[in-house]
């Protein structure tokens, strides 16, 4: 389960529509529960990304691979 607060990692190729291809970390802001339903095994989320020091590097939107997330910090 994912949940505003968390911090989580996501390996590259599990999450889409920011940029090139890397780990993405997200401290998640919003669960987007109205447009995850339309994605079988993703989910739509809001959020700061950090760098791997907990850095902030600006918001925003990813569609994540549920199964393959790593909650760092609940």
């Amino acid at each position: 389960m994912i949940d505003a607060g968390n911090v989580i990692e996501c390996p590259p190729g599990t999450w889409k529509f920011t940029g090139s291809p890397h780990t993405l970390f997200l401290r998640v802001e919003k669960v987007r529960d109205d447009l995850s339903g339309f994605y079988d095994g993703e989910v739509w989320l809001e959020g700061q990304q950090l760098a791997r020091d907990g850095t902030p590097l600006g918001r925003l939107q990813a569609l994540v691979t549920v199964e393959r997330i790593r909650v760092l910090q609940p």
